[in-house]
This record gives C-alpha cells, structure tokens and sequence, in this order.
C-alpha cells in the first residue's frame, strides 16, 4: 500500500471490506473511494488514523475538499504507477463528488452499527451530501429520439443472418430475443442478464379492463424480473412478441449446460443468456446488440442526445409508456420499471417537445380570455341582448363592445366603467395619494387641469359605488 496513507486506516478499510456484504463491484469501487480518504488524511489531518479521531469539523473539511477536488487528485498508485484519467487535472463531476461522500458515510455508518467504534458526530448529517451543483447528479436519463427509437425496435423484430457484423458472435436466435427484450421490457442490464429460461409465462386467460373491454388471451405475456438493486423479484406484463423470440432462442440454446450461481442470490439458476456455459458478458447489448441494431436500421451510433447505450433503451420504454395518451399512472409505472419510490420513476415521465408545444398553444390561448358575468334578467336586456359585465378585476366594464374597445386600458373614468364594491378603499386611498401629490408638489396650470380631472373621475367611481 502507498506509503502516504496510514498504515492504521488502510487495516480499518480492508477490515470493512472483509465484512460488508455489499455485491462485489460496489463493495471494490466503495473500498477504492476510503482508501481515497486516507490520503487526504495523511495530507490534511495526519493525526487522524481512526473512524474514533472524526469530528464534526474534520466532516467539514472533507466535504469542502471534495466540492474543490480535481480528477485523479487522490489516485491510488499501483505496481505500474498511478493510472491516468483523459481528465486528468479537470473538475470531478457531481457524480463522483456524491459517491466519494456517499461511500465514507456508508463505511462510517457501517462500522458503528457493527459495534467497532462509537463516533463523535452523526454520519447521516454531517456527511451528507450537499443538495447543490457541485454535488447534485440526480438520475437524468436521456430518452433516445423518437424517430430512431422507432427504427430500432424495427430493426430487432427483423433481424437477419446477414446483419451480423462478424463470424464471431452468438447465435443469431440469442440476438434476437437479446434486442427484442431491449426494446420492449424497459429492463436495466442487470435485469436483463440474469433472466432464467422460465421467465416468460403466456397470458392464458382473458383479462377485463375497468371499463368493460377485454384484453384476449395471448395478447402478451408475463415477464419474471429477478431481484434488482431496489426491487425484489416480480412479474411485469410485456408484449406477446417478447414471448416469441424468447422460445425461439430456447429451442436452440443448448441443453447441456450447468446452473450457474445467481451473483445477489446466490441461487443455482438457469440464465437464459448463457452460452457454453458462460453468461453472457456485460457489454453485450452496447458492444454488439446495439451495433447490429444500428446498421439493420441504416443509423449511426448515436443520436442528438449522445452514444445510444442500454440503459437508455430503458430510459425509452419506460417514457413511451408514460407520454401516450391514456398512458399508464405512475404508480403502474413505478410497479411495471421496478423502482422502490415514485421519485425514481418521475426522472423517467418527460414530456416530449411537440406535446409541451401544443399544451402551451391551448394555454396561451386561454390565457388571453377574460371572464364575463350575463345577467339574464330580462329588465337589464337591451338591443345588444342581455346585460354584460366584463371582469377587470376591480371593476365591471358594461360596454358589451368591450373586446374591440380602443381605450381597454383606461377604464376608471368611462361611463361603461362600474366599480366593484372591494375596490371601495382603494379609489379612497387613490384619491388621497393624489391630493398629496396636489399639496406636496408644485405642479404648472397645466399638471394641475390634469390632477383635478383624475379627481373627477375617481370621485364619478366613487358615487357609482356609495
């Protein structure tokens, strides 16, 4: 270990690794992010080797360094020397800034409620992360462009022999239901990996809607998700043709292969994707689904939001469904994307640029309309018909011409105008704000004519609300 960390907090940091029963990446990439500290430590506070030595104002420092922290300005050495980022030296983004506080808060909870040590300060408030720029990541998922979401699920429903980019690949039937399950179960890639072979159960019964209609038998199908990273496992309904392509890998995917520990579960499970007993790498759907997808369709790789990935297929499924009309609540959606909180699901309701377009043209429209009593007393009838009475807010004008009024904006002295009773005080207080301006300002002949026939009328107002 780098000789600028102390040797007693590198032993607290693997003793946290040893114990924590986070998945292995996470429990690495936390491990990485306290090693990190100690450097920072050994730096800035050299004396404090322990989680016991924390204070109140040291979480302060912490935190303040991390919001000015550059790219690899805590890095690790290895055997080869320290690696290098392309970013090297550049701003951290808010992302990395909120993990490196989330992972020491994480370690500092963890080693208390283990009974290892009892700290001078509370975790969870003072080290926690900052609701501000520097910090704030949240979940922005980018939907793909409508138009060439489109021609993906095209091309993965019409996948060929020929479009596979190379000899070395798997089974074209394998691809297929990989790209069909992309494009139409809104799964994360985790989700999607560890799918077994008995996921897919067919829909065997009519199903009744709310209103009466029904739903036949065979129109989709059920999905069984495995346990996620804020779900346990449950069963969402997708699409028939989601179905299809799944049995049709399964009638080629070979037979003879072993059950394979389930990664969270620990379980012995039989992936769906698995293929010469392997699962299916990782980047499967970004380095090669997603390619072949792209050239079935004629399109590049990405689209006017950036690189088209796997998670933003999900991001695309799940939005589509939401944006329709009559589209699914969001608590179906919540239910149907997996998430344990209606707040995760809100990152993924957006409204598309044309729908907010046409939402605002019917606003604006209305937002230009004024309200008019009618009194249907049939003595207030005249030759234009029925008594008007067009709300200004603190008057009623009565002129039932009154939309094609030149003079709209000055209403207190026309004869049409009828002040309303609320509006009492304020032509008092109107009317004694401008005799201060009468006594307090010397006026010329002309600024007082003009004064005396402002009081004139407000005083005609006055009498026509005693």
């Amino acid at each position: 270990m780098a000789p600028n960390i102390s040797s007693e907090w590198v032993l607290w940091c693997r003793r946290w690794r040893k114990t924590s029963v986070l998945r292995p990446r996470s429990r690495e990439s936390q491990y990485s992010f306290i090693l990190r500290c100690g450097l920072w430590l050994k730096r800035e506070h050299p004396y404090v080797n322990t989680p016991a030595d924390w204070s109140v104002e040291i979480c302060a420092s912490f935190i303040a360094a991390v919001g000015r922290m550059k790219v690899d300005e805590l890095a690790l050495g290895t055997s080869r020397g320290q690696r290098r980022s392309r970013r090297s030296g550049e701003p951290m983004m808010p992302q990395s800034r909120a993990h490196f506080v989330y992972s020491l808060r994480r370690f500092m909870i963890d080693c208390e409620n283990w009974g290892w040590v009892c700290l001078k300060f509370s975790p969870a408030r003072h080290l926690a992360t900052p609701n501000t720029p520097l910090f704030r990541h949240g979940v922005n998922p980018r939907v793909i462009d409508d138009p060439v979401w489109l021609k993906l699920i095209w091309a993965s429903l019409n996948l060929r022999r020929e479009d596979l980019l190379s000899e070395i690949h798997y089974p074209l039937s394998m691809i297929q239901a990989m790209a069909v399950l992309w494009t139409h179960a809104g799964l994360r890639q985790n989700e999607r990996l560890r799918l077994t072979t008995g996921c897919i159960t067919p829909q065997s019964d009519d199903i009744i809607r709310e209103d009466g209609s029904i739903v036949p038998a065979g129109t989709l199908c059920f999905l069984k998700v495995p346990a996620g990273k804020t779900s346990r496992a449950f069963v969402k309904p997708v699409s028939a043709v989601v179905k299809m392509f799944v049995e049709c890998w399964l009638k080629e995917r070979p037979e003879e292969q072993a059950e394979l520990n389930d990664e969270r579960t620990g379980e012995k499970v039989r992936y769906l994707f698995q293929y010469r007993g392997k699962l299916a790498g990782r980047t499967v759907i970004n380095r090669t689904v997603i390619p072949i997808l792209c050239a079935r369709a004629g399109l590049p790789g990405e689209d006017s939001a950036g690189s088209i990935t796997s998670h933003r297929g999900r991001a695309s499924a799940v939005t589509a469904l939401s944006s329709v009309p009559q589209g699914m609540s969001l608590y179906e959606l919540m239910q149907w994307a997996g998430h344990s909180t209606p707040q995760s699901t809100m990152h993924y309701i957006r409204i598309r640029p044309t729908q907010l377009a046409a939402s605002f043209v019917k606003a604006d429209r209305i937002s230009h309309m004024i309200s008019v009593l009618i009194d249907h007393d049939p003595d207030t009838f005249s030759l234009t018909g029925p008594a008007m009475y067009y709300d200004l807010g603190d008057s009623y004008c009565t002129n039932p011409f009154w939309s094609n009024c030149p003079h709209r904006m000055a209403c207190i002295g026309c004869d049409f105008n009828l002040p309303k009773k609320s509006a009492k005080s304020l032509l008092i207080e109107s009317k004694s704000s401008v005799r201060r301006y009468m006594e307090e300002v010397p006026l010329t002949s002309d600024e007082k004519a003009i004064i005396e026939r402002d009081i004139q009328k407000i005083n005609i107002a006055l009498k026509k609300n005693p």
